[in-house]
């Protein structure tokens, strides 16, 4: 699992603009996060293992990567002119630019990243948060 973590940490730290990548230990829920915005949290889960030979089984992994930002001012609504609302939906250039360098990515051991949905959960004001998961499936030795 911590050769999956390195890669998708690799990766999303060469995205412009990210400035704080880690495991995510609930962070994001603490009063006062301790993480430089924007930030992307990383979660690996095991979704499914088969059995293939005694040592080894394919596994089901989905990977979810949380964005946060700290948007302190949020001006989306009709009242405000397009270039007010442009601004504050500036973070969307962040959240493209992680699905364009982890959908489809592979090395050989795992297959290709595959993004399963795209969520923004209500935060505190100021907290915006992306949860985008992405499938993929590899064999584990034991």
């Amino acid at each position: 699992m911590d050769a999956i973590y390195f890669k998708i940490k690799n990766l999303l730290t060469a995205v412009d603009g990210i400035k704080y990548v880690d495991f995510d230990f609930g962070q994001l829920e603490e009063d006062k996060p301790p993480v430089n915005f924007p930030c992307a949290l990383v979660n690996i889960a095991y979704t499914k293992c088969e059995d293939l030979f005694d040592q080894t089984q394919r596994v089901r992994c989905v990977i979810t990567v949380k964005l946060g930002f700290n948007i302190s001012v949020e001006k989306t609504a009709s009242i405000y002119n397009d270039a007010a609302i442009q601004q504050n939906l500036s973070y969307f250039n962040i959240v493209n630019a992680v699905y364009k360098s982890l959908q489809g990515y592979t090395d050989g051991n795992i297959e290709e990243l595959s993004r399963s949905s795209l969520t923004q959960p209500i935060y505190p004001p100021g907290l915006k948060v992306t949860i985008m998961p992405f499938e993929t499936e590899f064999d584990e030795n034991a």
